[in-house]
This record gives C-alpha cells, sequence and structure tokens, in this order.
C-alpha cells in the first residue's frame, strides 16, 4: 500500500476544489460572499446548512450546521463521507482525480473518524413496533406496578404519556421476543425525535426493576441519543441531566424555562458531531449530575468540552439525596431551585439565529456566542 506523505495530503487539501466536488456529490450552492457558498447538505438536507468557503491563506473547507460537529473540515473529510472510504483511500481516489502522483514517506497517516449517522431507516418498522406494545402494557393492568412506580419519583401520567414510557412484562431477568429483537423486560424509556419523515426512534432502553445491569438497551438501534434534545428548540438555557427520569421530572415542572436533555448516564460521552444542529444555539449548558464522585467527573468531561458547560449542585435535602428526584420528593422546589441559574433570556428566535449564523460565516467570523447580557456576538 502506498504511504502517504505530509506533502501530499497537504497538496490535496490546497488543490482540490472542494466546490466542485461537493456538487458532484449533489450539493446546489450559492454564491453568498467573497470565497463563500451555501446550499442544502448533501448528506442530511436542509436549506443552508451547507457552507462551503475558499480563502487563498486557507484553501477549502466546509461545515454542516445540520449533521457536522460545528468545525470546518477539509476536501479529504468530505470525500471520506460522501464515498464511505478510509482516508488512505480517499487521498489516492482525489490524487487520481487531481493529476497528482503519491510521494512515499516514512510513516502512514492515522484514518480520520467518520462522521456519526442517525439510526437507519430499516430498524425503525421494529423500534416502533417496540414502543407500541409498550405503551399498551403499560396502561393496562399488567403495568399499574409500573405506573406506581413512576409516579412515587413524581412523574405524572401526562408526562409519561409525552416520553412514551411503556412497560415490557415480565420477570426482571427475562426477555420478551417482538419481531426480530429481544427486549428486556421493564419500563421502556424511548428516545424518539422529529425526522423528516415525520418521527425516528433513535433508541430504547429499559428499566429493570432488579439485577445489574439496572439499565439495558435494546440492540438494533446503535449507540445511546441525546434524550429530550427536541426540548432545546428556541431555548438559550439547557439542563443536562444524569438520567432520563431526571429529565423528564425536570421537563415536567420547570420545561417552560430550559431545555431538558440527558446522554442517559454520566460515563456516556456526547457525540458533538451528531448532535451540534441541536445544541449550536445553546448559549449556557448547566450539568446538573448526580451529586456523587461519579456525577463530579462527568460533570469535569461536559465543562472541559465548551466553556458554555457550568456545574450546578443539586441540593441535598435528607441524607443520601444525591439527584432531581430525590431533591423533588424530599420537598424541593425545581423552578426555585433552576431560575438564579438562568439569567439568559429563553426566547430567541431560531430562524433569527440561523441568519446571524450564515451572515457571520460569510464575513469570515469564525465563533458566534452569547453574551452575559444576552446579545449575540460573532467574532
Amino acid at each position: 500500500m502506498t504511504v502517504l506523505s505530509r506533502v501530499d495530503i497537504d497538496r490535496l487539501r490546497a488543490d482540490v476544489d472542494l466546490g466542485a466536488l461537493a456538487q458532484q456529490a449533489g450539493a446546489r450552492l450559492r454564491q453568498t460572499g467573497r470565497g463563500w457558498f451555501a446550499g442544502p447538505c448533501p448528506f442530511c438536507g436542509g436549506r443552508d446548512r451547507f457552507v462551503v468557503h475558499h480563502a487563498a491563506s486557507a484553501g477549502w473547507r466546509w461545515l454542516c450546521r445540520g449533521c457536522g460537529d460545528s468545525k470546518y473540515h477539509d476536501a479529504i473529510d468530505f470525500y471520506q463521507r460522501w464515498r464511505q472510504v478510509d482516508f488512505h483511500q480517499a487521498c489516492t481516489e482525489l490524487a487520481a482525480h487531481n493529476g497528482q502522483s503519491l510521494s512515499p514517506a516514512v510513516a502512514p497517516v492515522a484514518a480520520l473518524p467518520r462522521l456519526t449517522q442517525p439510526p437507519v431507516l430499516e430498524n425503525q418498522a421494529t423500534a416502533m413496533q417496540v414502543v407500541s406494545q409498550g405503551e399498551v402494557a403499560l396502561w393496562s393492568p399488567c403495568g399499574e406496578r409500573a405506573r406506581d412506580w413512576l409516579h412515587a419519583r413524581g412523574l405524572t401520567d401526562d408526562t409519561l404519556r409525552h416520553w412514551r414510557i411503556g412497560y415490557i412484562p415480565g420477570r426482571p431477568d427475562s426477555w420478551l421476543q417482538i419481531a426480530e429483537w429481544r427486549v428486556p423486560c421493564g419500563i421502556l424509556i424511548p428516545t424518539i425525535l422529529p425526522d423528516p419523515t415525520g418521527e425516528r426512534v433513535w433508541c430504547l432502553k429499559v428499566r429493570r426493576a432488579a439485577g445489574s445491569p439496572k439499565y439495558m438497551a435494546v440492540k438494533g438501534l446503535g449507540a445511546p441519543a441525546l434524550f429530550g434534545a427536541h426540548t432545546l428548540k428556541g431555548r438559550a438555557n439547557a439542563v443536562l441531566t444524569e438520567g432520563e427520569f431526571d429529565a423528564m421530572l425536570l421537563h415536567q415542572v420547570a420545561g417552560d424555562l430550559a431545555g431538558c436533555i440527558t446522554l442517559g448516564s454520566m460515563s456516556a460521552r456526547l457525540d458533538v458531531t451528531l448532535w451540534a444542529g441541536y445544541l449550536l444555539p445553546i448559549a449556557r449548558l448547566l450539568v446538573a449530575y448526580d451529586v456523587d464522585a461519579a456525577g463530579d467527573q462527568g460533570a469535569a468531561h461536559m465543562t472541559a468540552l465548551t466553556q458554555r458547560a457550568q456545574r450546578i449542585a443539586v441540593p441535598a435535602l435528607r441524607g443520601g439525596d444525591k439527584d432531581i428526584t430525590d431533591y423533588h420528593a424530599a420537598g424541593g422546589d425545581l423552578r426555585i431551585w433552576l431560575e438564579p441559574h438562568l439569567d439568559l433570556p429563553n426566547d430567541y428566535d431560531e430562524e433569527l439565529i440561523t441568519t446571524i449564523l450564515t451572515w457571520a460565516e460569510s464575513k469570515g467570523y469564525m465563533e458566534c456566542t452569547f453574551s452575559p447580557e444576552g446579545h449575540i456576538v460573532v467574532k
């Protein structure tokens, strides 16, 4: 296999016409400024979320605010994703297309990871069948004990229906066959998000009544998703909780104040490639993980990712309390606890934000943030 030199790679990044390459992939670009082009993303659609820029000093680069990671990428990254090939093959094919010959090098260059994709459509029929069957069971006589347990955590029937919580009947150590999937028995927690085709099930998780592990994911849908991502729309503030029950409870009590999201556990890591489109307008991300060593560790990881993230402690009104549900059960007022941390307005206009971001990019600004006073600042 031909080994790539840094010189080869730098030449490709500088010489490949990314605008022409993107149009070969199906992008319909229009010029929005000197060296700036925008249009629907060839990978995820939209209207003008896909941006291509060319500058004499930096060469070509691209960004998608829908399926990207809020960072600019080069032609090699684009070709990898378009053709679904590894880094070496992308460089080889681009070099052939560009008339370059690759020179020997001392050491190979590691491949870059591919951008993460949503769950495939082929599994959606089965996933929706699991969700529907779980909902029917929860609201039937066999789901009474599960409903009682959920009510004891402060969750109302309206909340359970909003999040489409279900129940898979059976012993804690047993499984139920639904279509071609084996589903653990327990309380079913689906992550369902809006999709251009309607709704898409991103993740199915079951909370078992006993045994270890306590939570199990239903295989067939891939990695855990950002539960509650749809609550971020139009919000400047968001609260990241450690688990789904905390996120649902906080949304029930204070969903008008902030978006309520979770990765499902403190050990889960945020895939910025996948969720940047949801998180970009968020000015302040309040990390309300459990008050323990593991929660501190997870919060430290999140605050290291972005300056927008801030750890906020959940008060413990009783011995052993450590999370939002405990605080609520002990008589704490979640709205009073949360409001002092929300010093930014919550009613930004999403279309206005998109317009400002597009304008900022066309003028060469690289960063868009929110000031403490609530002003949009571009740099």
